[in-house]
């Protein structure tokens, strides 16, 4: 039992144990919350008007997930709608807007402290995000992976390419899904969750790892050969100009920092193959 806890202990810490974790973890969530395997149009919601009853965070902390079934009925009994600004995984400061409510009362104090109770309620706020719910924290969890590979400490360019690889995968899962905005709906009320879009999550991995890493062309190559992947895996015409966007910067970036004309090449030749299939 000793040594096959230490063989245990020894391989749950490698690197490639981890980023497989990872990766299996945020697929997992993925399917969970967006079951729907195509690019359909996300349900329809209210536009945010004018006036409306802002009710602000009572706590600090991560958006760790939403509990909304009590909040639909008292909309449901008061006609109204309740918009939540953040999506799950962002930090939010004490008193900050979290979300909006509307028809708004006129300088009503009683129903500004009962919507602040109810909307409080409704979501639970956190010191530590959570994989379970928050697909972008195992995304950015890939992403710190592939830029601390490629640090002056570590240089280790080849797990960089292993964390984009995997992050090839959880993004072309993430393509050909509908992202909605999660809404429960009574008569006459709505409790709209929003929820991340597939450009934030390309420019998560994109931007990031594009500006510690434009100086070493596999990494660069490995980029855009996720983009490609990407790519071949959406019809939607909003997506495809988005993936396009981030690899005419991998291409800017990579100009900028690579000199040597043969390191280009291969990257050159990837984007142009990329370029046919937008």
């Amino acid at each position: 039992m000793l040594v096959y806890y230490i063989h245990h202990i020894t391989d749950s810490i490698r690197i490639d144990t981890i980023m497989r974790v990872v990766k299996k973890g945020t697929l997992a969530t993925l399917e969970r919350l967006h079951p729907t395997r195509d690019n359909g149009s996300p349900a329809e919601v209210h536009d945010i008007p004018p006036q409306t009853l802002i009710v602000g965070a009572r706590s600090s902390g991560y958006v760790q997930d939403y509990h909304v079934e009590p909040l639909v009925e008292q909309a449901r009994t008061r006609h109204a709608v309740v918009a939540f600004i953040h999506p799950v995984g962002h930090h939010l400061v004490r008193g900050r807007p979290l979300a909006h409510v509307w028809p708004a009362p006129e300088n009503d104090a009683t129903a500004q402290r009962n919507w602040d109770t109810w909307v409080d309620q409704a979501v639970s706020i956190t010191d530590e995000r959570s994989i379970k719910r928050d697909m972008a924290f195992g995304v950015r969890q890939l992403v710190d992976i592939a830029i601390k590979a490629v640090g002056p400490s570590i240089n280790d360019p080849y797990t960089s390419v292993q964390a984009i690889q995997h992050l090839s995968v959880i993004l072309v899962e993430i393509a050909g899904r509908t992202l909605d905005a999660g809404v429960d709906t009574g008569s006459n009320a709505q409790v709209v969750i929003p929820v991340s879009s597939f450009d934030s999550y390309l420019h998560l991995v994109c931007s990031h790892i594009r500006q510690e890493a434009a100086n070493r062309p596999r990494v660069m190559v490995a980029l855009l050969r996720l983009l490609e992947d990407v790519m071949a895996s959406t019809t939607n015409s909003r997506r495809q100009t988005a993936i396009v966007e981030e690899a005419e910067l991998v291409v800017e970036e990579a100009r900028h920092r690579i000199t040597q004309a043969a390191d280009l090449e291969e990257l050159l030749r990837v984007a142009d193959s990329l370029r046919k299939h937008s």
